[in-house]
């Protein structure tokens, strides 16, 4: 395997990196992911409301 193999996710091991799925964090990368995803959700929908009931 390539070395620049290895700094980039791939698409058919769910956007991990090999090393990512080979050190076990196959499961807690893409919870993390869903916690951030869900946060910045969040954050413009109240960003969102505030300037909508401003204007």
């Amino acid at each position: 395997m390539d070395a620049s193999d290895d700094d980039r996710d791939h698409e058919s091991l769910g956007s991990l990196t090999p090393s990512d799925v080979w050190l076990g964090r196959g499961r807690a990368i893409p919870a993390e992911r869903e916690r951030i995803r869900k946060q910045t959700l969040t954050h413009w929908h109240w960003h969102w409301l505030r300037h909508a009931r401003a204007g």
